[in-house]
């Protein structure tokens, strides 16, 4: 049987490199975001998430880049995707106004 997108996460762990590369991609798409290039940030973040599925901070950054783009939808997946993969909603004090 084919499993959920998010259980499919969940099943998967990202190596070290992985998760390595997917940190830089955020911050790159962090910085992308803060100059409101938010298709482009949009892009990092996609990138984030396939390369380390598990990595739920990506899909928290793909998720704001998705509302700031108004895939209102979309948005709302990433974001639910983003609370099934871990239970630290605290987000390491990230604030949007921080980009």
């Amino acid at each position: 049987p084919l499993l959920s997108p998010v259980a499919e996460a969940l099943a998967r762990h990202s190596s070290i490199e992985s998760r390595r590369k997917a940190e830089r991609l955020i911050r790159e798409g962090d910085e992308l975001f803060r100059v409101q290039n938010f298709h482009s940030a949009l892009q990092k973040y996609k990138l984030a998430v396939s390369t380390a599925p598990d990595l739920a901070e990506a899909r928290w950054r793909q998720g704001h880049a998705l509302v700031a783009t108004h895939n209102y939808e979309l948005a709302a997946d990433a974001f639910k995707r983003a609370i099934a993969l871990g239970d630290d909603h605290g987000r390491d004090g990230f604030q949007l106004n921080d980009l």
